[in-house]
Parts: C-alpha cells; sequence; structure tokens
C-alpha cells in the first residue's frame, strides 16, 4: 500500500473528525461544551455524527500506522503499534456503544474503549514517536515530534488533572445535571491527540519523490 496515499487518507480522516466534532456544537447545543464530554453529543438527537466522528479517527489511526508501517522496526515502534491497533478499535467501538445512562452493558463497554484510547495514546505516541525519530523522514524534526508528544501528555494531563481536583472520580457524575467543569479539558485533549497524528502523517503526504 503506497505511504503517500494512506497518509494522506490519515490527513482526511482526522480533518472529517475535527469538521465533524465542530458542527456538533452548533447543531446540539443543548450540551454545554464546558461541562460536557464529547462521547455525551451521543446521546442526543444527533448521536450518529458523533460516531462517525469516532470512526473517522479510529481511521485517521489505522491510515497513520499503514502511512509509517515500514519505516521502524526496532521494539518501541512495534509496541506502539500494537497500542494504537487497540486504540483504533477501541474508537470504533466507542462509535457503536453509546454512554446511556442509566448505565447498561453499552455504556461499560463505551467507558472501556474511553479508558482504552485516553490513557494508551500517550503511552503509544510516545514510543512510537521515539521510534520514528530514528527514521530519516523525521531527522528534521525531531524536536517536533518531542513537542507534539509532550503536548499529547499536556492534554491527558489537563483532562485527568481536571477530574481528580472536581471529584470526578470520587464521586458519580450524573450526566443530567453536571456542574463539573471538564468539557474544554476533555476537546483539548482529543484535539491534541489528533493534531498528533496528523503531524506524524504530514511529512509522509507531502514527501518529494526522488
Amino acid at each position: 500500500m503506497n505511504p503517500g496515499y494512506c497518509a494522506r487518507t490519515a490527513l482526511a480522516a482526522v480533518a472529517v473528525f475535527f469538521i465533524l466534532l465542530a458542527a456538533l456544537h452548533f447543531i446540539e447545543p443543548e450540551f454545554d461544551p464546558s461541562k460536557r464530554l464529547i462521547s455525551e453529543y451521543e446521546l442526543g438527537r444527533y448521536g450518529w455524527v458523533m460516531s462517525f466522528a469516532f470512526f473517522s479517527l479510529g481511521v485517521g489511526v489505522l491510515a497513520t500506522l499503514a502511512s509509517t508501517w515500514n519505516f521502524s522496526r526496532i521494539r518501541r515502534i512495534l509496541i506502539g503499534r500494537w497500542l494504537f491497533l487497540a486504540i483504533s478499535v477501541a474508537l470504533f467501538g466507542a462509535g457503536i456503544f453509546y454512554p446511556y445512562m442509566p448505565t447498561n452493558l453499552a455504556s461499560y463497554i463505551h467507558g472501556l474503549c474511553g479508558v482504552i484510547v485516553i490513557v494508551g495514546f500517550p503511552i503509544a505516541a510516545t514510543l512510537y514517536s521515539s521510534g520514528l525519530a530514528y527514521s530519516q523522514r523525521w531527522t528534521g524534526s525531531r524536536r517536533q515530534l518531542r513537542l507534539a508528544t509532550g503536548l499529547v501528555w499536556l492534554g491527558l494531563l489537563s483532562f485527568a488533572g481536571s477530574t481528580l481536583v472536581l471529584g470526578i472520580i470520587s464521586q458519580p457524575v450524573d450526566r443530567t445535571n453536571s456542574n463539573l467543569f471538564i468539557g474544554w479539558q476533555n476537546r483539548f485533549m482529543i484535539v491534541m491527540y489528533s493534531l498528533w497524528l496528523m503531524f506524524v502523517a504530514w511529512p509522509v503526504a507531502f514527501a518529494k519523490k526522488a
């Protein structure tokens, strides 16, 4: 499979995710973005849009992997690759299973998928980017690659820190009347994750042919 084609597919898929997520802020205004997680858009009138957004991001992860599949085979990148495969499956799972309230089996599966994506992505990005740094394609942009990975961790820490400070872990969350201001942190986190994919795919998508 052509790496350039896969990389352009990754960029397009992540761009579609951004467009759909942004659109949901306007077509489902009943969800306060300062208090609601992006998954909760699936519970609205246009839940299928959020599902499709998750599917698009899952495609973006798979296409990014395909575009960089042969650039490095060191152990850390192989581990990161398997983690990203699990993350892509989890994104598809998040799109299929909705976070219903009261909770049911679908809610628990959605929650598990969310944990895999939220916790697994920074680890996978760290392993994968450290492996790509040895590839000639990223020789001139190692510092930027580290910065992109650092922003991924910043996204996780901003969201996780907010949940800890606001007590979301220590007490049940009432999704129908939540006053926890964690929505923007959740969005910042997923945007940083998505931008990392675009940063990795970009040099492959627009590489000059020899």
